[in-house]
């Protein structure tokens, strides 16, 4: 998925099972929205039982983020995404 620098992405997680999923997430700072929680940098999202979680972020570092299911199970079966953040200026120290 690719978005660009400076702007707001948000998404949700929906969880239909009967047990809690953890999502961690690599990359930037972020607000799980509902529970008011600010996270820098790195975090972990719990999303309960038959329940969802929407986690609203700032898209304030330039590269690859990643976002995947604590379950090594899961992640092992692909349960993971890469977002990709872009800038119109060309530096390496950005990238």
């Amino acid at each position: 998925m690719g978005a660009n620098f400076h702007e707001y992405v948000e998404f949700v997680v929906q969880n239909r099972e009967n047990f809690v999923q953890s999502w961690h997430i690599d990359g930037g700072c972020g607000r799980q929205v509902g529970l008011e929680v600010k996270f820098d940098q790195t975090i972990l999202v719990q999303d309960y039982p038959k329940s969802w979680t929407a986690i609203y972020m700032a898209l304030d570092n330039v590269g690859m983020w990643n976002i995947r299911s604590e379950n090594w199970e899961r992640q092992y079966l692909g349960q993971q995404f890469y977002l990709k953040v872009y800038t119109p200026s060309k530096s390496l120290r950005d990238d």
